[in-house]
């Protein structure tokens, strides 16, 4: 990783840090620098493939992509899920052309200037989903009842990730 992290979030105007991440979707690594000049480029910063919500908005990056693409905009997913368990994920959740990367240790997400939000905060929160969930949830609560629902069985190292974020 070539980057640091920042006191406050990026704003408009703010030069994008050069992060380095290893590829989920191809081999090799994946740096901003290569996008810089080229083209504008939309990076969604994910909790991880542990997190419901994140498995939407990654599939909901995927489907929009092929849109922004026309529009010269080009795009990464970065997961902070490790990235074997990520590969393996995608292997049966395929994503065709959405580029991805891992970032286990979120340092993409320090050097945005992003913090973690407290377990505190976050269990004060009901999710409710009409159509998904049966009643109002906190988040772990939800977070168990999706990944049964969808099928997502949470792995040791699924465990390590989300302990890390805490």
């Amino acid at each position: 990783m070539s980057t640091s992290s920042v006191d406050r979030p990026l704003q408009p105007g703010d030069r994008a840090p050069n992060v380095v991440l290893n590829a989920i979707s191809r081999e090799g690594k994946i740096a901003l620098d290569d996008f810089r000049g080229r083209s504008p480029l939309l990076i969604g910063l994910f909790r991880g493939l542990h997190c419901p919500f994140c498995r939407r908005h990654v599939a909901a990056m995927a489907q929009l992509k092929p849109a922004l693409r026309e529009q010269g905009v080009e795009c990464l997913a970065v997961v902070n899920t490790p990235v074997e368990r990520a590969r393996l994920y995608f292997r049966y959740h395929p994503a065709p052309d959405l580029l991805a990367a891992s970032d286990p240790e979120r340092a993409s997400h320090r050097a945005f200037g992003l913090r973690e939000v407290g377990m505190e905060t976050v269990m004060a929160i009901p999710f409710h989903l009409p159509g998904e969930l049966p009643e109002p949830m906190d988040v772990m609560a939800m977070n168990e009842f999706l990944n049964k629902k969808e099928g997502y069985e949470i792995t040791e190292v699924d465990q390590q990730a989300m302990a890390s974020s805490q």
